[in-house]
């Protein structure tokens, strides 16, 4: 495959459509690492709008397969648990993300359930104050990522 920079490929006329492939090369060092891309894998990652699910008003609130993709406000005046289930009780597809807003004063946890590991940089697992913002991602069974506007 001859390399070619990408201001010097000619435009396709139209919008991206669900039906092209994109190849994609990485080299490695000796040869390169090729895999394709659809447009449809572009266009859900690109332009997935983010859905406001609910407003809570709640103390503590499990995830729901429902809340998959959504973004979800928590408003309410004192502390509040958010809880991400075990795989065995609610198995969530690897890469399901799940926005959360602090949405009211009281500060938000993020817990999993037992058996259920979350990864976050410097063990925060809180938010930080009213308006603040996070996510979840599951990267593998029982094994969730949380980043965002979060605390210890």
């Amino acid at each position: 495959m001859a390399e070619v920079r990408i201001s010097e490929l000619t435009s396709k006329g139209s919008r991206l459509e669900s039906t092209d492939l994109i190849e994609i090369s990485d080299y490695n060092g000796s040869t390169y690492d090729t895999k394709l891309v659809s447009g449809l894998n572009i266009y859900d990652y690109v332009n997935t709008p983010t859905l406001k699910g609910a407003l809570f008003a709640v103390t503590n609130y499990d995830f729901i397969l429902s809340d998959v993709g959504k973004y979800i406000s928590m408003s309410y005046p004192t502390a509040c648990t958010m809880t991400i289930p075990n795989d065995s009780s609610v198995n969530f597809p690897t890469g399901t993300r799940i926005e959360i807003e602090q949405d009211g004063t009281g500060q938000i946890t993020i817990l999993g359930a037992s058996g259920v590991t979350i990864q976050s940089e410097g063990g925060k697992t809180k938010t930080v104050g009213k308006n603040a913002w996070c996510f979840i991602i599951k990267k593998e069974p029982n094994l969730w990522t949380l980043a965002g506007n979060i605390t210890t």
